[in-house]
C-alpha cells in the first residue's frame, strides 16, 4: 500500500491499489430503505455498489411524505437549570417547581403554539408566558404528550422513526436536532450569539422544500449502528463530465459518496467480524493482511471529567501475536472511530479516541481514552466487551466536512451557475467592475506603485517579476469571480498566488479582508503564509500542526490561550456549572468507585433490597467465627465473606508475542502531529485533564451458573440472605448491582447531557472570541481540513476572496464549503496531470462514482477556461523532456539549463538501471523490492561520498513498505562522519509539491502476473519523473514500467533512442578523479566501490 494525503492534512493513509490486490479495501454501503428516489426503482446486490442512474431523475431526490427511518442517538435530556444545581448544592428538596416543570416540558414540545415562546427566555418564563405555556398545552395536550416520548438509552443504539415535520416546525430545531442528540434551543437564544452567528450547533434556518425532503440532512454527526451493518449500499452516481441537475442534487451526490467513504472500512470490519467473531478473538494470522483491529478484554475502568466532556477510560489487550509499537503505531489513533459490543456486535456503541497517552499504552492492560457521543455512563467495570477499528480511513477528516456540507443552502450558495451548473462564461467580480484601477507594485521589478486598469492588456514598458502566462494567471484572479490556475511542475503557481494576494493587500480595502486561504498541506500552507509575513501581512494560522516556529506565534489557538477570558462573566457563569454538575457526578459515582463491593445499605436505600434482608446481613452472626469482632467488621468485608466462592480475583491475559508489529506504523512526528491536532479541538495537552472516578475492581462474579427465572425470582425474595446458597450468591448479587447500577446511570445520563450543552454553549463563546480575533489579520490560513473544522468562525468573517491551493489533489467535498454565502471571489490553484485525490475506498474512486475527480479536474472537463503557466523553472531540460507528452507547451526557463551536474555522476543526469529481480510482500502486503532497496541506499552513499551534501538527496517510492525498508538500510549503514541518515526518504504521494537536487526513483514492481499497481497512475508518475532539479536516477523493470503507463511508456523510449541510451542492465558511475566510467549493476558492485575509494582516501 501507499500512504497518501487524504486526510486534510499531510497525514498517510493507505488504500487500494489493484482489484485483484490485497490493498483493496473492498465496498462500502448506504442505506435507507424508506428513503425513495423518484421514478427509479431501486434494486439492492449484496456486497456490491449499485448506482442510482441520474438520467433516471426528473426531479430532486424526496423522502417519503411520512417518516424516514434512521438510526439515531437519542435527544439529550433538558437542560439541568441553575437553580436546581444551586438547590443540590444546598441540600434542598430536589422536586421542581410547576413553572419549571411546565418550562422544561415546553423545551421538548415541537408545537408551534408551544415552540414560538421558547425564543425570549434563556432560563424560566416569567408568569405570563406560562399561563400562556398553560393554555397551549391544554389546546392539544394529546399532541403534546406524543411528542414528549423519550426513551433512554440502556444497552445500544436504537432505530427511531422520525416522523417528517411541517416547515414551520423545521424553523423551530436545528437542521440535525430530528437525527441528532443537538435538540435543545436554549444555546440559540445566548445574547451572545445574537452578535455573531457562530455557534457549533446548527441553527435554525429555514429549509427549502427539496432541502427538507433530504434524509441525508439529518444524520448525526456520528455513524449509526444502521449504516456500520447495512451491506446494501445505494449510492448516487456522480457524472463529472455533465451539470448537475440541481443544487441539492449536487450536495446529496457528494454528503453520501463521502460518508460512505469514511464509513465504509469500518462497516467492513463490522461485517467481517461478524463472519466469525470466534476466529477474530482467537486467532491473530485471521486478521493478517486485513483493516480489522480486534481489542478483547476491554472493560470500563474509570471517567475523566475532562473540561469539555466526560471521557470513559478502557483497559484492553490486543489481538495480536505480535507486540504493538505504540510509539508509531496507527492504532487507535485520537480521532479514530472504535466499536464497542458485549454481544459480538449484535448492537454496539460508536466512540471516538479521544486520548492515548503513551503512560496509558506502557501499561498491560493497555488504557485508552474514548469520547461516547450517546453520554452514557456504564458502571459496571466488571462487564467485559470487545472493540474494533479500522486501521484505514481516519473518521476526524471527514467528519467536519459532513457537517459543512449539511449547513450549506441554496439561496445561500453565490456559485451554483460554475459548480452545480458548469457555467463557461467568466464573470468579472463587481466590485472591480465598478472600479478596475489597482496598484501592480508587488509584480514590478523596481516594486514602484503603478495602477493600471486590471481589466486591459498590462502595459509593455513596465518589467514584470511574471511571465507572460502568469500575467495572464495573475489577471484573471485580481478580475474574475472564479479562477482557475494549472501549475505543471516549477512554474510557480505558489509564487502567483503571492502576488495576487499581496496586490489585493496593497489595496488596503478592509471590506477584503481578512482573504481567506487554505492548503491540502501544513507544510504548503506554513510555506505560503511566511512569505506573506516577510510582505508584511497580518496573519493568522488556523489549527495546532506547524513545524514553523515563526507560525506557532500567529496560531489562532495560541493567541487565543494568551488573550484574557477568566474574568468574562459567560465564561464564569458556564465554569460556576461545570463545577457543580462534576460534583453531582462525583457524588452519584460515590458508592460505585473506589471500593470492591457497593454496600448493602446503598441498595436498601435506593429500595433494591428490604430491610429484612439488610438486617439478616449486619445483624445476623451466627456463622461468625469466635476469634472475628463483629464491630470491626464493615459491610464491604461482610459481603466478601457472604460471597465465598461466588467471587474470584481478577486475572489479567497474558501476552503471548513473537516480535515487534511492522505493518499499521506511521511516522512518529506525523502522529504527534495528529494528536496535537485533536487535543487542540478537545482542549488538552499530552493527556486528558481533569477529576478520575476509578470504576476498577479486584474481583469478578462467578455468573456462568444456570439459574431459571423462576429460581432467582425465589432468591431474591427470601427475608435471610444466608439461606441463597452460596453458588447462587454471585448471580443474585448482580442483579441487585444491576438495578442500583440502572438507578444511577440514568441520572448520570441526564448530567452527562447537561454538561455536554455546558460545553457547546463554552465553545461557542470561544468560537465568537475566535471571530474577533480573525477580525485583527488580512489573511487568515489553514487546511482544506480546517476550513471545513472552523467553517462556523469563518462565515462570520464574511470572507470575500478564497484561494484553494493543491485544489487538484482534494476531494471536492471539503472545497464546496470553500464557497461562503458572502464569497465574490473564488481562486483554484493546482494541476490536474498530477496526483489525484485519494479516497479510503477503492471502489468509489471509479466510475460511475469518481470520487477521486477534484473539483478543479471537473471544471477542466466541463471546459471551464483554465489560465496555464508554460514556463519551468526547476529541471534541467534532460529531465524536463521525460514530460514532453504530458505538458507538451511547457518551456524551459533560461535558468534550468545552467543546473550544476551531479557530482560523481560525470554527464548523466538521468538515467534507468533496468533488472529482473522480484519484488516482495511485505506484512500489511504492501509491496517492496530488496534489491532496488539495497542498490538505492549504496548509491545514495556513494553521492554523498561524491561531494553531494545528504539533504540534498530524496529517494522515492511508490510504496510505503519499500520506504521502511529503505530507512532500515539507510540506518544500518550510517556511519559516525557521515550523516546519511538526513537523506529522505518518503512515498510519491507524500512529495508533490516538494523537490530537490537529486532524487533516487524505486518503481519495486515485477512479478510474473504482470501486476504493476501504483505504476498504472500516469498521475503518480508524473509526480515521480518532476521532482528533481539536477538528476534523476530511476531503479525498475522498464518492460514492466512501460506497460503500466503511458507516461512512463514515452519517458523510457526518450532515454532509449538516444545515440547514447541512458537506459541498460547497469549504470555507470565516474567518481571523482576517475577518467573512464564503472559500471555497476547491484549493491555490492556499489560498497566495493565506496571500500576502493576509502582505501585511496586513507592512502593520500
Amino acid at each position: 500500500m501507499a500512504e497518501e494525503n487524504t486526510w486534510g492534512d499531510d497525514v498517510d493513509n493507505l488504500w487500494g491499489e489493484d482489484e485483484d490486490e490485497n490493498d483493496s479495501f473492498g465496498t462500502s454501503s448506504f442505506h435507507m430503505e424508506e428513503v425513495v428516489y423518484d421514478n427509479v426503482k431501486k434494486t439492492v446486490q449484496t456486497k456490491q455498489y449499485k448506482p442510482l442512474k441520474r438520467k433516471a431523475e426528473k426531479r430532486p431526490l424526496k423522502a417519503t411524505p411520512e417518516t424516514v427511518d434512521v438510526d439515531v442517538d437519542i435527544p439529550i435530556p433538558d437542560e439541568i437549570t441553575e437553580d436546581e444545581l444551586n438547590a443540590e448544592e444546598n441540600g434542598k428538596d430536589d422536586k421542581e417547581s410547576d413553572v419549571l416543570k411546565l418550562w422544561k416540558r415546553s423545551e421538548k414540545n415541537t408545537m408551534p403554539e408551544v415552540a414560538q415562546f421558547q425564543e425570549v427566555f434563556d432560563d424560566v418564563p416569567d408568569e405570563d408566558t406560562v399561563n400562556k405555556l398553560r393554555g397551549a398545552f391544554r389546546k392539544d395536550s394529546l399532541k403534546a404528550q406524543d411528542q414528549q416520548k423519550s426513551t433512554l438509552k440502556t444497552a445500544s443504539v436504537p432505530t427511531v422513526t422520525i416522523t417528517a415535520k411541517p416547515r414551520t416546525q423545521m424553523r423551530k430545531t436545528s437542521y440535525g436536532s430530528p437525527l441528532s442528540s443537538s435538540t435543545t434551543t436554549n444555546s440559540s437564544r445566548s445574547s451572545f450569539r445574537e452578535k455573531i452567528d457562530i455557534s457549533n450547533e446548527q441553527q435554525p434556518v429555514a429549509l427549502a422544500e427539496n432541502e427538507q425532503n433530504s434524509p441525508w440532512r439529518f444524520l448525526p454527526p456520528v455513524p449509526t449502528e444502521k449504516e456500520l451493518t447495512t451491506d446494501s449500499p445505494e449510492l448516487l452516481e456522480n457524472d463529472v463530465y455533465s451539470p448537475y441537475l440541481s443544487f441539492e442534487h449536487y450536495l446529496t451526490t457528494h454528503y453520501l459518496l463521502l460518508r460512505d467513504d469514511a464509513l465504509s472500512p469500518l462497516r467492513n470490519c463490522v461485517l467481517r467480524y461478524k463472519e466469525n467473531p470466534s476466529q477474530c478473538r482467537s486467532d491473530p494470522e485471521f486478521l493478517a493482511g486485513t483493516n480489522l483491529a480486534v481489542y478483547d478484554h476491554v472493560h470500563i475502568c474509570g471517567y475523566t471529567l475532562s473540561r469539555g466532556f466526560v471521557a470513559t477510560k478502557l483497559k484492553f489487550t490486543v489481538c495480536s501475536s505480535k507486540r504493538v509499537k505504540w510509539k508509531n503505531s496507527r492504532r487507535l489513533l485520537a480521532g479514530s472511530l472504535v466499536l464497542l459490543s458485549d454481544n459480538d456486535f449484535k448492537t454496539f456503541r460508536v466512540g471516538t479516541v479521544a486520548a492515548r497517552p503513551l503512560s496509558g499504552l506502557e501499561k498491560y492492560p493497555y488504557e485508552v481514552d474514548v469520547k461516547f457521543d450517546d453520554l452514557l455512563l456504564p458502571l459496571d467495570s466488571r462487564k467485559e466487551y470487545v472493540m474494533i477499528e479500522s486501521l484505514t480511513g481516519y473518521w476526524e477528516a471527514y467528519k467536519h466536512v459532513l457537517t459543512s456540507l449539511q449547513r450549506l443552502h441554496e439561496r445561500r450558495f453565490p456559485f451554483k451557475d460554475y459548480l452545480v451548473h458548469c457555467s463557461k462564461e467568466k464573470e468579472v467580480v463587481r466590485r472591480v467592475q465598478a472600479n478596475p484601477m489597482i496598484n501592480v507594485r508587488s509584480i514590478l521589478q523596481n516594486n514602484e506603485s503603478v495602477a493600471v486598469n486590471i481589466l486591459d492588456r498590462l502595459p509593455e514598458e513596465e518589467e514584470y517579476m511574471l511571465d507572460e502566462s502568469q500575467l495572464k494567471a495573475y489577471q484573471s484572479i485580481l478580475t474574475n469571480k472564479l479562477t482557475l490556475v494549472q501549475g505543471p511542475p516549477g512554474t510557480g503557481k505558489t509564487f502567483v498566488a503571492l502576488k495576487a494576494i499581496q496586490t489585493l493587500l496593497d489595496s488596503a480595502d478592509r471590506m477584503l479582508y481578512p482573504i481567506i486561504i487554505a492548503c491540502q498541506t501544513n507544510h504548503a500552507v506554513d510555506q505560503l503564509l511566511m512569505n506573506l509575513m516577510d510582505n508584511g501581512a497580518n496573519v493568522i494560522r488556523l489549527g495546532a500542526r506547524t513545524k514553523e516556529p515563526r507560525i506557532r506565534e500567529v496560531m489562532l489557538s495560541n493567541l487565543n490561550r494568551a488573550s484574557k477570558k477568566a474574568n468574562w462573566k459567560p465564561f464564569k457563569e458556564i465554569n460556576n456549572k461545570r463545577v457543580a454538575l462534576k460534583k453531582r457526578m462525583r457524588n452519584l459515582c460515590q458508592p460505585f468507585k473506589d471500593t470492591e463491593f457497593v454496600e448493602l445499605n446503598y441498595m436498601r436505600q435506593r429500595k433494591i433490597i428490604s430491610e429484612t434482608q439488610y438486617r439478616s446481613l449486619v445483624k445476623n452472626t451466627d456463622w461468625l467465627t469466635t476469634d472475628m469482632d463483629t464491630d470491626e467488621q464493615s459491610e464491604a468485608e461482610l459481603l466478601k465473606i457472604w460471597l465465598g466462592e461466588s467471587k474470584m480475583h481478577v486475572v489479567n491475559a497474558t501476552e503471548l508475542l513473537d516480535g515487534v508489529e511492522q505493518e499499521h506504523v506511521i511516522e512518529e512526528e506525523m502522529l504527534e502531529e495528529i494528536q496535537k491536532e485533536v487535543a487542540d479541538e478537545l482542549d488538552y495537552d499530552e493527556e486528558l485533564q481533569g477529576e478520575y472516578i476509578d470504576l476498577s475492581k479486584e474481583f469478578v462474579l462467578h455468573l456462568d451458573i444456570s439459574v431459571t427465572d423462576r429460581e432467582l425470582e425465589n432468591y431474591l425474595s427470601l427475608d435471610n440472605v444466608w439461606d441463597i446458597p452460596e453458588h447462587i450468591r454471585g448471580v443474585v448479587y448482580n442483579h441487585w448491582l444491576q438495578a442500583a447500577f440502572a438507578d444511577a446511570e440514568e441520572e448520570l445520563y441526564e448530567l452527562n447531557a447537561a454538561y455536554a450543552r455546558l460545553d457547546r454553549r463554552d465553545r461557542s463563546l470561544v468560537a465568537e472570541k475566535k471571530a474577533h480575533l480573525l477580525h485583527s489579520a488580512n489573511v487568515v490560513g489553514m487546511t482544506t481540513t480546517g476550513l471545513n473544522k472552523y467553517r462556523n468562525i469563518l462565515e462570520a468573517l464574511h470572507p470575500k476572496i478564497c484561494f484553494v491551493e493543491e485544489a487538484a489533489n482534494v476531494l471536492e467535498g471539503p472545497v464546496i464549503p470553500a464557497v461562503f454565502p458572502t464569497l465574490e471571489q473564488l481562486v483554484l490553484i493546482g494541476d490536474h496531470k498530477q496526483l489525484r485525490p485519494i479516497c479510503s475506498t477503492f471502489a468509489l474512486s471509479k466510475a460511475p462514482y469518481n470520487l477521486t475527480i477534484s473539483m478543479f479536474e471537473r471544471l477542466v472537463e466541463n471546459d471551464f477556461p483554465l489560465s496555464v503557466l508554460s514556463v519551468q523553472r526547476r529541471m534541467h531540460p534532460s529531465i524536463s523532456r521525460l514530460l514532453e507528452d504530458v505538458y507538451p507547451a511547457l518551456r524551459n526557463h533560461k535558468t534550468v539549463t545552467h543546473r550544476s551536474a551531479v557530482p560523481g555522476m560525470g554527464d548523466y543526469r538521468v538515467y534507468f538501471l533496468n533488472h529482473e529481480h522480484v519484488e516482495d510482500v511485505a506484512q500489511d502486503t504492501s509491496k517492496c523490492n530488496n534489491y532496488e532497496a539495497e542498490f538505492l541506499v549504496s548509491l545514495a552513499m556513494y553521492l554523498v561520498k561524491n561531494g553531494t551534501r545528504p539533504e540534498r538527496i530524496t529517494i522515492l517510492t511508490f510504496y510505503a513498505a519499500q520506504r521502511t525498508l529503505m530507512e532500515q538500510l539507510l540506518h544500518r549503514n550510517a556511519k559516525s562522519d557521515s550523516d546519511i541518515t538526513s537523506i529522505k526518504i518518503t512515498t510519491v504521494d507524500g512529495y508533490q509539491g516538494e523537490e530537490n537536487d537529486v532524487i533516487l526513483l524505486s518503481l519495486v514492481r515485477f512479478n510474473k502476473e504482470g501486476k504493476t499497481g501504483f505504476l498504472n497512475s500516469d498521475h503518480r508518475v508524473c509526480v515521480s519523473l518532476s521532482r528533481a532539479r539536477c538528476g534523476l536516477y530511476i531503479v525498475g523493470n522498464a518492460y514492466t514500467a512501460a506497460d503500466a503507463s503511458n507516461t512512463m511508456w514515452h519517458a523510457i523510449s526518450k532515454l532509449d533512442n538516444e545515440d547514447t541510451p541512458f537506459i541498460g542492465d547497469t549504470i555507470p558511475l565516474m567518481p571523482l578523479g576517475k577518467e573512464e566510467p564503472i559500471h555497476v549493476k547491484d549493491a555490492i558492485d556499489v560498497q566495493k566501490l565506496l571500500l576502493e575509494l576509502d582505501v585511496n582516501d586513507t592512502n593520500e
